[in-house]
């Protein structure tokens, strides 16, 4: 029987394999980097839509529960939503809400834009409202535009992606339904 005196090679990474391995996963990460803050940043929009819908949902829903009208006041200034006077607390929102709160990467923030600053919805014991108003949720840094809508009369709360040019009068049929 004839043996062999094998040296075991195998005792680690070379340098080149090390310097592949390093340049390879960089241009990962380069690929994957804006795509990446793109989607963090459209998450963040997309949070501060469902905080300006869940807002008026609650006004509504508190309106119809208590039997007694509920307005709220959305300041596009601050990014604020409070109920309309501050002096009465008529129950129609737990808390202030402060949308878009965190800052976007890029440094830019989540802003809110409207007909008119600030705007005030009121809802009827029965959830009817007398206004249509349309707030649209956007960020310099990002191209999508979200939007709360609420139709006057029956006060149907709907949100989508807002198609409108933002430098006009803020219309409820550029505002695509999400679904």
């Amino acid at each position: 029987m004839q043996r062999y005196n094998v040296r075991n090679q195998n005792k680690g990474f070379t340098l080149t394999e090390m310097i592949v391995t390093v340049i390879v996963a960089g241009v990962i990460a380069a690929i994957t980097a804006p795509s990446l803050v793109g989607w963090f940043n459209r998450n963040q929009i997309n949070e501060a839509q469902r905080q300006v819908e869940s807002a008026l949902k609650e006004a509504q829903r508190q309106a119809i529960r208590r039997g007694k009208s509920c307005s709220v006041k959305i300041n596009t200034t601050n990014n604020t939503i409070s109920i309309s006077d501050s002096s009465y607390d008529n129950g129609c929102l737990l808390s202030q809400r402060n949308v878009g709160e965190s800052t976007l990467v890029g440094g830019d923030t989540v802003s809110l834009k409207a007909n008119s600053n600030p705007v005030t919805i009121s809802f009827t014991h029965k959830g009817n409202t007398s206004s249509q108003e349309v707030i649209v949720i956007e960020s310099s840094l990002s191209s999508a535009k979200k939007c709360v809508a609420i139709a006057e009369g029956i006060g149907r709360i709907k949100t989508g992606t807002y198609t409108g040019n933002l430098n006009t009068t803020l219309t409820r049929d550029s505002c695509s339904s999400a679904n």
